[in-house]
């Protein structure tokens, strides 16, 4: 664009244009003396003169217009009348001052940005009618144009020079008279600031549960948890695709704003990114920074949080100035001039724009405009904004990605980031109560989250870990049994409430969750009904217009009402570009047996029991049907005739245990029927053994509720609970860590060898590691080569045996802190430096065969290893053994090694394997009087005669003189 200006400013029309609009300067000079009438004569004012200026603006606008559309071909397409709107609007914002003249252009600083923002100052509402991305997009350039245009004409007049003299000397003396005492001012000012923000953002709301007053507010700066940031290339249709890619990989939020100024950071309704940006203001006015972000430190970056929300009103949308980034509340009474401006071009504030998705659609083309000014202005200004998925079209996605933004998106919360969560944000209930209870109670709830999968998977961002944790402390630690009840409440919440009482604009639709529910049952229904996870966008809207005639007084399309749910309500997402699937599982189950209970087709229900799709979806019916005894009981019977008639044993085992899940999961059932099912199930649960827990695993993801269950109330065996494990392996591993970890507390090799295996099916070997392995005595074998989890072996400081074998990676230098380790196995492996073994000095026993190791000193310091296998290596000097004097057994076969002097004092060695070395001389075996084995198979001929006092050694031999 400024290349067209620079063209545009030198082109003839331009001058003519110009000098029509404002008439020629008179002679040079500073202009301080002016006579009457020279402000009229360079004024834009009413009256004729006024409007012969508006023909000539709107003639150059045009012109303009013509050359942008030659710049930009995209911008050809938009519609006539449109363009006709966007050049009207350029045309109302230039004549929105009654003067524009030098006095304007050196108040702006001579800067056409500044100038553009005096005039949309002037004329706020000057763009409003613009409804198409691109013409605003167009109305901005021109304006902008239109402004350097008049700046470089100002530059040419005669008085120019001495005008600018003039000013500048004002100025400095200005600035001289006040620098004394400029600095101190400010300091104390920006003190102040910081004390006020934190104040300000010191806690956080939780909105929609109908919850008491002070049961609704906690200390952020206790209860916060980090999160993980996943940036780059998204692999969901939902994400920022076009942005600025990073490396896909999960990171701290602190590691993205330190390499990267600019971000946008998406996340689904209750991910935590507003209260990541409060905790991020926060921290900046504390100057309690991590780490990554010592810089900002160093700079004394000062933190601006602007929530768009606050700033709609029933006039629309109005955007603070740079100024007016400073709260009322946030000490702006005694603000110095300019602050902000400074900081911004110092490259000393951080600008937090939280809820781009809060503002309704048809205003997110003017925030974009905003933004533009603002990062154009501002260059050196950090900045992140924020929004759910879906709220950003794919020009405005463009716009970001121009602008230099780099994507993100915040990640599920893991089991160990739940339970942080859960017991932080008791710890904020301590004072109130006076002693252990909130303790008592954050524990009871981590307890439920392992025994109940529909909570565990319930819990997967801070909005609804806080729901839980407010529910539980409401109801004294007792959630509600069923998932049924749980899920209703985080409806209500998640559907209306929380909206209505954030006061977000409703925007141009606005649905309760008595609106929206029957649309995504809808949508539930019809996945159920065909086996599906996902709805293609014409199937949805097809289903949502079948529907649209239950809105009485609401006039709307499809495409809306599908917008509303995916964006307001977090429940769906995008998983390809023309799909919709539900963020949450279970809650699509849910809402499937809300629709199948409420239009009678329980038959239908039961006689696909025994598909895996509908087993959550029968659990939940019963659920549901408490306060209809008469079709929970037809329910259960139905299941059980079906049952008792299945054609294999696996489906009659797999229907009894689904009725006993249904059973757990309804409040009140019937007696008989409780009883007939828990007989026939009694003896599947919990499995004894692998085949036991194969033939449960057929069953299907829901028996992990009922093993869980047993976990939670019973003492397991070591048989039981490898068993247990086994069962998870075979069904849903990452969904069951909770479960994991309580197994991992019982003691025995089955247990642990299960455990281990486990971890080469996790999909989030990290959280794996720390909430399963960490900390016990554990054992380790790779099946195949894998960089990833070798690094996270430094999580587990209780492991005690690794293998490595061929799967081992060339670079040991991450077994260097596996300092508990007691036996290492790297049978050929592609090894050939064990300098890293160096520190594991209580290693006990090492297997090295077939690797390219030729150097043993590493090992000299190991004086605790009773076993070394070294066959098939490259050895050939055993001096670095000469201090292990622990030894027992030692492997040489297949070696180079030609002298055994270095075991001469090795007096514990029981097994001596020489087989195929190059060992010509046994005297120095003469004093290892613990010496049970020798093994001499295609060895040289070799004379024994000087172990001949050795009474008890077994001597393998081929040919052997004596």
């Amino acid at each position: 664009m400024p290349e067209l200006f620079t063209t545009w400013i030198t082109s003839p029309v331009w001058g003519e244009l110009v000098s029509r609009m404002i008439p020629r300067a008179p002679a040079p000079g500073a202009g301080l003396a002016e006579p009457v009438g020279w402000r009229e004569r360079l004024a834009w004012r009413r009256g004729d003169r006024k409007e012969l200026v508006e023909q000539d603006l709107r003639s150059l606008v045009h012109q303009l217009a013509l050359l942008a559309t030659d710049e930009k071909p995209q911008w050809r397409f938009i519609a006539p009348e449109e363009g006709e709107r966007a050049e009207d609007a350029v045309v109302t914002a230039l004549l929105s001052l009654d003067a524009v003249d030098i006095d304007l252009a050196l108040r702006a600083d001579l800067d056409p940005g500044r100038l553009s923002e005096l005039m949309r100052e002037a004329a706020p509402d000057a763009a409003d009618g613009l409804t198409d991305d691109r013409a605003l997009a167009l109305f901005t350039k021109l304006l902008d144009g239109a402004c350097l245009h008049l700046v470089e004409h100002f530059t040419r007049l005669g008085e120019f020079g001495p005008r600018v003299a003039v000013e500048t000397i004002r100025r400095v003396a200005d600035l001289g008279r006040r620098l004394p005492d400029l600095d101190e001012k400010t300091r104390a000012y920006e003190a102040r600031y910081r004390t006020a923000v934190a104040a300000l953002y010191g806690k956080v709301r939780l909105y929609g549960l109908g919850l008491p007053f002070r049961e609704q507010t906690y200390e952020l700066a206790t209860a916060y948890v980090n999160l993980s940031v996943r940036s780059g290339a998204p692999d969901r249709a939902d994400g920022p695709e076009g942005l600025v890619p990073a490396r896909e990989f999960d990171h701290r939020f602190e590691d993205l704003l330190a390499a990267h100024p600019r971000l946008l950071m998406e996340g689904p309704a209750g991910a935590g990114k507003t209260t990541l940006l409060q905790h991020l203001t926060l921290l900046v006015c504390k100057q309690s920074l991590p780490a990554q972000l010592d810089g900002w430190k160093e700079l004394g970056v000062v933190p601006f949080l602007l929530r768009l929300r606050d700033h709609m009103s029933s006039d629309g949308l109005r955007l603070p100035s740079v100024e007016q980034f400073v709260e009322q509340d946030a000490a702006a009474d005694d603000k110095p001039a300019a602050w902000v401006t400074g900081l911004l071009d110092a490259g000393r504030a951080v600008v937090f724009v939280d809820g781009l998705d809060e503002v309704p659609q048809e205003f997110r083309p003017q925030v974009m405009e905003w933004l533009e000014r603002r990062l154009t202005r501002h260059p050196n200004a950090r900045f992140v904004v924020t929004s759910r998925p879906g709220a950003l079209s794919p020009f405005q996605r463009e716009q970001l990605s121009a602008w230099g933004f780099v994507s993100s998106r915040l990640e599920p919360m893991n089991v160990g980031q739940v339970n942080d969560f859960i017991r932080r944000w008791h710890r904020t209930r301590r004072a109130e109560d006076g002693g252990e209870t909130a303790e008592e109670q954050a524990e009871a709830l981590i307890e439920a989250l392992t025994a109940r999968r529909d909570l565990s998977r319930l819990a997967t961002n801070p909005l609804l870990c806080a729901m839980l944790c407010a529910l539980g402390r409401l109801h004294n630690s007792v959630l509600p049994e069923g998932r049924t009840a749980l899920y209703d409440q985080a409806l209500t919440m998640l559907l209306e409430a929380r909206d209505r009482e954030r006061r977000i604009p409703s925007g141009e639709l606005s649905l309760t969750r008595a609106q929206s529910e029957p649309f995504l049952s809808g949508i539930a229904m019809w996945m159920t009904l065909n086996g599906r996870r996902t709805i293609d966008h014409a199937t949805a809207l097809a289903k949502i217009e079948r529907l649209l005639p239950r809105l009485r007084k609401i006039q709307t399309t499809p495409k809306a009402v599908l917008g509303f749910l995916r964006e307001r309500s977090g429940l769906l997402q995008d998983p390809t570009t023309d799909s919709v699937e539900f963020r949450h599982p279970s809650l699509q189950d849910y809402l499937a047996a809300v629709e199948i209970f409420q239009e009678h087709n329980l038959d239908h229900l039961v006689r696909h029991a025994d598909d895996p799709l509908y087993h959550d979806v029968l659990i939940m019916a019963v659920g549901q049907s408490q306060r209809d005894r008469t079709r929970q009981d037809r329910i259960l019977r139905d299941l059980i005739a079906r049952a008792e008639a299945a054609p294999s044993e696996d489906t009659a085992q797999t229907l009894w245990l689904l009725a006993a899940a249904c059973v757990a999961e309804a409040e009140v059932v019937s007696e008989e029927l409780a009883r007939t099912i828990t007989d026939r199930t009694e003896r599947l649960i919990p499995p004894k053994n692998a085949d036991d827990a194969r033939r449960l695993a057929k069953a299907g993801p829901f028996v992990i509720d009922l093993v869980a269950e047993h976990a939670r109330t019973h003492d397991l065996t070591e048989d039981e609970a490898a068993a247990i494990a086994e069962t998870v392996l075979l069904t849903d591993v990452d969904a069951s860590i909770p479960l994991l970890a309580r197994l991992s507390r019982v003691a025995g090799g089955k247990v642990q060898e299960a455990l281990s295996r486990g971890w080469f099916r996790s999909r989030f070997p990290e959280e794996y590691a720390r909430e399963v392995l960490s900390g016990r005595q554990t054992v380790i074998k790779f099946p195949a080569p894998d960089s990833e989890r070798s690094r996270l072996l430094r999580l587990l400081p209780g492991l005690r045996r690794l293998h490595l074998s061929g799967a081992g990676p060339a670079d040991l230098s991450f077994v260097s802190d596996l300092v508990g380790l007691r036996t290492l196995l790297l049978l050929r492996a592609r090894v050939s430096d064990v300098a890293p073994l160096t520190n594991l000095t209580r290693l006990e026993h090492l297997d090295l065969t077939g690797t390219q190791v030729n150097d043993l000193m590493p090992l000299a310091n190991l004086t605790l290893l009773k076993q070394l296998n070294l066959t098939e290596t490259r050895v050939s000097d055993l001096t670095p053994l000469t201090n292990l004097t622990r030894l027992e057994h030692l492997d040489l076969t297949g070696t180079q090694v030609n002298d055994l002097t270095p075991l001469t004092n090795l007096t514990c060695l029981k097994h001596l394997d020489l087989t195929g070395t190059q060992v010509n001389d046994l005297t120095p075996l003469t004093n290892l009087t613990c010496l049970r084995r020798l093994y001499l198979n295609r060895t040289e001929s070799l004379d024994v005669s000087a172990l001949a006092h050795l009474d008890a050694l077994l001597i393998h031999q081929s040919s052997l003189l004596r």
